[in-house]
């Protein structure tokens, strides 16, 4: 992972649960724990893998976070005599398709309504991170002001921003990645998630939901690549194929709507119309392959194989959310 700061809520995400979290992954969207499922003091039991892979809070706690760190980044950015427009973050933007306790899992009723919700989402570079397009908008305040700016003007107000102090991040499961912990961003992430004596700005916060993160992925990929998902999933494909849709798996389909966004990004009702085409095809080939409870017995499984590391891991992120969320709620009300 080259820079974990790609899964902060500054950006507007739709978090799009369940079948669609393996290969969003790929997307730069992260999924989230649940922080009203589990008890931080709970064993990792078979019992309980579904509340140790849910979404974390509900969408308007996440709203809150995301609205505190802009917030808080506006306040810094002002202090140092730039202008900076923070978008507001409503709660309806952080929706869940799906079941994302089970990383294969996908809400067919939902999905045949509503799709993917990638219309909804931030438009995505080639790299599957958001694009700047998608965080500064064109025509927006922040555009205009912005070309009232030098480039000489421009690349200080980035360095105000995110810091130009990038940083080797060495975690306990061997991963390494890079982030900038400065700027008025990683200093709003640090007041909004908390820091540590060592991890200052937005160490502490992009170590743990890393870590946590690394988790989920890897219980993901344990079970995409179980016995009995491939099967499942092989028999989806031919039923995709036989009505016209050719894609030997989820992740290719997914991929292909994202290079039609990335194509067309103003045909927003022909990628919409596209996207719903595929969901429903989706939803009825997951019915009929019986991909779901695939996928459950194959989660079950993978999470009974969680060490106790992976385990805290989980924990910690979740904690730290719980804990943001008061602080940002905090922090919305003035209070701090």
């Amino acid at each position: 992972m080259s820079d974990a700061r790609r899964g902060r809520p500054r950006q507007k995400r739709v978090f799009l649960g369940g079948a669609i979290t393996a290969i969003l992954l790929m997307a730069g969207v992260f999924v989230f724990l649940r922080a009203d499922s589990v008890s931080p003091s709970q064993g990792h039991t078979p019992g309980s893998f579904k509340a140790f892979l849910a979404p974390a809070l509900d969408g308007q706690r996440q709203a809150d976070i995301a609205n505190a760190i802009q917030l808080l980044t506006a306040r810094c950015m002002r202090s140092k005599h730039y202008a900076y427009f923070p978008s507001s973050n409503s709660a309806a933007e952080y929706q869940e398709y799906g079941d994302v306790s089970d990383p294969m899992f996908v809400d067919v009723q939902r999905v045949r309504s509503f799709g993917y919700g990638t219309y909804l989402g931030d438009t995505l570079n080639p790299n599957g991170t958001s694009s700047t397009a998608s965080v500064v908008q064109s025509g927006g305040h922040e555009a205009r002001y912005l070309d009232t700016l030098s480039r000489q003007q421009i690349r200080a107000y980035t360095i105000t921003f995110s810091g130009n102090t990038q940083r080797e991040v060495h975690l306990p499961d061997g991963k390494t990645f890079f982030t900038s912990p400065d700027g008025c961003e990683g200093w709003a992430y640090g007041e909004v998630y908390g820091t540590t004596k060592r991890d200052w700005g937005i160490l502490h916060y992009t170590k743990v939901f890393t870590l946590a993160q690394d988790v989920i992925d890897g219980v993901g990929q344990r079970v995409a690549q179980s016995q009995g998902v491939q099967g499942a999933m092989s028999r989806w494909s031919s039923c995709m194929a036989r009505a016209g849709l050719d894609f030997p798996s989820r992740n290719v389909e997914f991929a292909t709507l994202v290079r039609a966004y990335q194509s067309h990004p103003k045909s927003v009702g022909r990628n919409r119309r596209r996207e719903l085409a595929y969901a429903r095809m989706d939803a009825s080939c997951t019915v009929r392959v019986k991909l779901n409870q695939a996928s459950e017995q194959a989660t079950r499984f993978a999470v009974k194989q969680l060490t106790d590391s992976a385990a805290d891991a989980l924990k910690s992120w979740w904690n730290m959310q719980l804990a943001a969320a008061s602080k940002s709620a905090r922090i919305l009300k003035g209070q701090s």
